[in-house]
């Protein structure tokens, strides 16, 4: 049984410039709705350390503009291996950044689009960094995103406050 009272997610991609801030900045405020703000914390990270102290590409910025979401605090950050240990679900972008991941991460990783029934196994989310596909990604992590929060509710047992009323609550 869960007895953790806050689920911690991490979001993975090369640079943390492009899908894996796309990816935060929607996912946080995704538990909202369903009664569960503060239950759920949600970071991002970079395999690659080129990037780290940047902000959202342009790209990822002008999508997330569009529907309002924040991306103000999100900076990238590498990942290191006591991330680990700290986070109950990795989520990656892709084969290469599964691949990539420190070795104690791998047992806790999953691509997002594996979230996504109907989704081939070999599908990914691509990179849209030095291309204009940015809509393109956002289009494939929506539902993806919706379906992580789904199995997150599902697995620990939270019951939306829809349903009960009130406050969201654990089993």
């Amino acid at each position: 049984m869960f007895t953790q009272s806050t689920v911690r997610v991490l979001l993975v991609c090369t640079g943390n410039i492009c899908r894996s801030p796309m990816a935060h900045a929607y996912f946080r405020p995704r538990g909202a709705p369903a009664g569960l703000r503060g239950q759920i914390d949600v970071e991002s990270r970079a395999i690659s350390p080129s990037n780290v102290g940047s902000p959202p590409h342009p790209g990822t910025r002008a999508v997330l503009a569009r529907p309002g979401v924040s991306w103000s605090e999100i900076l990238a950050r590498q990942i290191r291996p006591d991330d680990c240990n700290h986070f109950d679900y990795i989520v990656v972008m892709d084969r290469s950044r599964l691949r990539d991941l420190p070795a104690g991460c791998r047992p806790k990783a999953r691509r997002l689009l594996s979230w996504t029934p109907g989704r081939a196994e070999a599908d990914e989310i691509f990179d849209p960094y030095g291309s204009d596909r940015f809509e393109e990604v956002d289009a494939l992590m929506q539902p993806a995103l919706d379906k992580l929060l789904e199995r997150i509710v599902q697995r620990h047992g939270w019951v939306s406050s829809s349903a009960k009323g009130g406050p969201a609550s654990q089993t």
